[in-house]
């Protein structure tokens, strides 16, 4: 019987990918957009690992392509492309009359603080716990992290739904037996989880 459903962050219950992040510096700064993906790509695990501070990222960032400090705007460019999925927080708080709810995320610090503030905003406190990356030091689709947050809220894997809008993520999942949803939108999401028999 399922008894908690674990959401993913961004790309589930906000609507924000990275590669949105690298198109606006793309576009607005006229840098070739696999540039930035490459010079990225190379530092966003440490990022959401919680192994890189912001600042040491920003300096390493500037020194290899043509930006200055402020025009990388980690936090503020994700607070102007990012935006909130109410849809999806209602059927959250809606699901949370008969199941737990947990939030998993890859993300790091600095986004993190900023999507509870401004995206989550007083929706934060409906998640019985939150596992961010950078706090945890694990990532997604490592085997660890769904572990660990098994072992942290106490259930079994196949008591346990887990959604992400990543393929590789819920591959992660079902390695350790967790109901796992492949999110591509509100539709969709609802009809997987009555196949689990879950109210909604």
């Amino acid at each position: 019987m399922i008894k908690a459903i674990i959401f993913d962050l961004g790309g589930v219950l906000i609507d924000f990918q990275e590669q949105d992040y690298y198109r606006y510096l793309s576009k607005k700064y006229k840098i070739d957009y696999n540039v930035i993906v490459k010079t990225f790509n190379t530092l966003i695990d440490e990022m959401e690992l919680g192994e890189l501070k912001l600042k040491d990222m920003i300096t390493i960032i500037s020194q290899k392509i043509n930006l200055k400090k402020n025009q990388i705007e980690w936090t503020s460019g994700f607070k102007k492309l990012a935006k909130r999925n109410s849809k999806m927080l209602d059927l959250v708080k809606g699901l949370k009359n008969n199941y737990k709810v947990y939030l998993l995320s890859n993300i790091s610090k600095t986004r993190y603080l900023e999507a509870l503030k401004d995206f989550l905003n007083n929706d934060s406190h409906i998640f019985n716990k939150k596992f961010a990356s950078c706090y945890i030091h694990l990532r997604k689709p490592d085997k660890k992290i769904y572990s660990h947050v098994l072992k942290k809220i106490k259930l079994k894997a196949n008591e346990t739904v887990f959604i992400d809008d990543k393929p590789e993520n819920i591959k992660g999942a079902d390695s350790v037996g967790i109901n796992g949803i492949v999110f591509k939108d509100y539709k969709q999401l609802v009809l997987q989880l009555r196949k689990l028999n879950i109210k909604i």
